[in-house]
């Protein structure tokens, strides 16, 4: 049987990534599976750089693809020590300096331009995209937040909330009537070694169905990458930790990070510092003597050396 074209009306595909986090190598092996399809629109929910040194070339990248883009809390930390200047000598803090720094001046004004939300009405389904919550970019909306879950639901005009932020494995839930979807941690996740989660959202006729998605990616490509980025010399600690957590070890630098906060509190020490304005109130930032004492403890650990100065 023929049919018309002009009334049928198709199905589109639209890929929902969240929290790449610099991870350039995790962002090419989905966009190698992404080419397979026909993917009509991709939608990133933020923290598009910062915490791996690859932000610029994420970015870019992404630019390419015309991918709608939200903005994350890592995001938001760069624009704040953009507008801020801070010149703590902290050696934890020389992370996101460096990382900062690592972006070209055209990567900066787009993360400047980029909108805390989308709204969005695609193929007859009508979506809220955000990072955190709809009211916070640094808010955590888990699927056990009943209180939360119905808070952001209840008087919700669109019919799916997109959201990204806690690092957990994608999930789904329905809540009066909506469709909350957390779509999980493409570039950290410390579930899922060695691949990158998304999910494809299907939408025919403001219906939808929803794929989870795995992209394998090399560790050993992003390890080289990591060892020409600089960053071991700038300050080998935060990204070794990062580095033993997505390769599986991820109790090593939570239980780094947990003791440190212990540390402080008994040094009778705020984590945040006085000075501190907009989201680095809720920046954790130790003193450099527990940094110091910590890294001895995990160092025999660390597999990114740095060149010796």
């Amino acid at each position: 049987m023929l049919t018309n074209k002009r009334w049928e009306v198709r199905t589109i595909k639209v890929a929902v990534i969240s929290d790449i986090h610099g991870n350039i190598v995790a962002l090419e092996a989905i966009i190698k599976q992404l080419k397979k399809e026909t993917i009509d629109a991709i939608i990133v929910l933020g923290d598009l750089c910062n915490e791996l040194p690859f932000g610029d070339a994420v970015i870019h990248r992404l630019m390419e693809l015309n991918a709608y883009c939200i903005k994350g809390n890592k995001e938001e930390y760069f624009l704040e020590y953009e507008r801020r200047h801070y010149e703590w000598d902290n050696l934890q803090f020389k992370n996101t300096i460096f990382m900062y720094h690592a972006l070209s001046e055209d990567s900066k004004e787009y993360i400047r331009n980029l909108p805390f939300d989308l709204n969005l009405t695609l193929e007859g389904a009508t979506i809220k995209a955000v990072h955190g919550s709809p009211s916070s970019l640094y808010e955590l909306v888990h699927q056990y937040d009943e209180e939360k879950l119905e808070k952001y639901t209840k008087n919700l005009k669109e019919d799916i909330l997109l959201l990204g932020h806690t690092h957990d494995p994608i999930w789904t839930i329905q809540k009066n009537g909506k469709t909350v979807i957390n779509a999980g941690c493409s570039g950290v996740s410390v579930f899922h070694i060695g691949q990158a989660e998304y999910l494809i959202l299907n939408i025919h006729h403001g219906k939808f169905q929803i794929e989870k998605k795995m992209a394998k990616f090399s560790l050993e490509t992003l390890k080289k990458k990591l060892l020409a980025s600089g960053m071991v010399e700038n300050e080998k600690t935060f990204i070794n930790l990062v580095y033993l957590a997505l390769i599986g070890k991820k109790e090593i630098r939570k239980n780094f990070y947990d003791t440190g906060k212990r540390m402080m509190e008994q040094k009778g020490k705020k984590l945040y510092r006085e000075d501190a304005e907009g989201i680095f109130k809720t920046f954790k930032l130790f003193d450099d003597d527990v940094w110091r004492k910590l890294t001895a403890t995990v160092e025999p650990y660390f597999l990114l050396k740095g060149k010796e100065k």
